[in-house]
């Protein structure tokens, strides 16, 4: 059985200091160390999934926090130089702090194939 690294929001709204949302520096401090670990898988020919928080401007979720990844913004956006490691990758938008509810359909990349 093959491997398959989750990556899950390493994303600028989480990652970079600034907005709403910032995990502080901790969460700067493990992206040499993703980005690590996604050069091993890929180097492996591995597939990723990244996970990717991704809200329409009126989500329900901003009643609990502030405005945060909106569709379309920088901050939606995964920390740049880690998306692009992965060759064998799918992105999968998340509107919850849960994949298990109203998760989204996967963003297909062609070059992964289905498991």
């Amino acid at each position: 059985m093959a491997n398959v690294l989750i990556v899950v929001d390493m994303l600028e709204g989480f990652c970079r200091e600034g907005y709403p949302l910032f995990c502080g520096e901790d969460a700067v401090k493990i992206i040499p160390f993703v980005k690590k670990k996604i050069e091993e898988y890929d180097k492996q020919g591995l597939p990723m999934i990244f996970v990717a928080d991704n809200h329409a401007p009126d989500d329900k979720e901003f009643q609990l926090f502030p405005p945060h990844c909106v569709n379309g913004t920088k901050e939606a956006e995964v920390i740049p130089g880690l998306f692009e490691a992965a060759r064998r990758r799918v992105l999968i938008p998340k509107n919850r702090y849960s994949m298990a509810k109203e998760g989204r359909k996967p963003v297909e990349n062609p070059d992964l194939e289905r498991v």
